[in-house]
């Protein structure tokens, strides 16, 4: 049933989905997979309050669930909890060490609150285990400025690096051009 919901979703029919990994819920009530993989389809329909409900369920099974602690820091994010998101990203690092994505969302919160010391080692973590990441690189560049009060010359070296990855490039430039002309 888990595969077939796999299957289903990637065709887009996400309501066959759930059902099949209802289906497997059904079958085995500890299938913390099937219950982070109904979180996805939900999150992604914008139905947060399912979504939270079933990476519950899935984290109760397993506290140290990676995926379902992502997800829940992803959701914590878009809900604008900057606290419980950073405490999910926290834990995932915790559990794992070279998850980029964790480190990454963790420099982006830590930015949002104007928390530069945190966001500079958030940033350089993501950084360190993935050379080539323009976002690790544009978040670190982000800190290093600290909002005008931190380092022109690292932010800049940050975010030149942050536009050498395609997908980060306008955005590196857009900073790069706010440092160099100052309002």
């Amino acid at each position: 049933w888990f595969a077939m919901g796999i299957s289903q979703n990637k065709m887009r029919d996400e309501s066959a989905a759930l059902e099949s990994y209802q289906n497997a819920i059904n079958i085995n009530p500890k299938y913390s997979k099937a219950y982070n993989s109904m979180a996805d389809i939900y999150r992604n329909n914008r139905d947060y309050s399912m979504a939270l409900t079933m990476l519950d369920s899935a984290l109760r099974i397993d506290k140290d669930y990676i995926l379902a602690l992502n997800n829940l820091g992803n959701i914590y994010m878009l809900l604008d909890s900057v606290d419980l998101a950073i405490k999910n990203f926290e834990k995932c690092t915790l559990l794992e060490p070279k998850n980029v994505k964790a480190w990454f969302n963790l420099a982006t919160l830590h930015n949002k609150l104007g928390d530069c010391g945190s966001a500079i080692k958030a940033a350089r973590e993501a950084t360190d285990r993935k050379k080539r990441f323009g976002g690790g690189w544009y978040e670190l560049g982000i800190a290093e400025w600290c909002n005008g009060k931190g380092n022109k010359t690292a932010a800049l070296n940050s975010l030149e690096k942050a536009r050498e990855d395609r997908s980060w490039r306008q955005m590196a430039e857009h900073e790069i051009y706010r440092i160099n002309n100052p309002e």
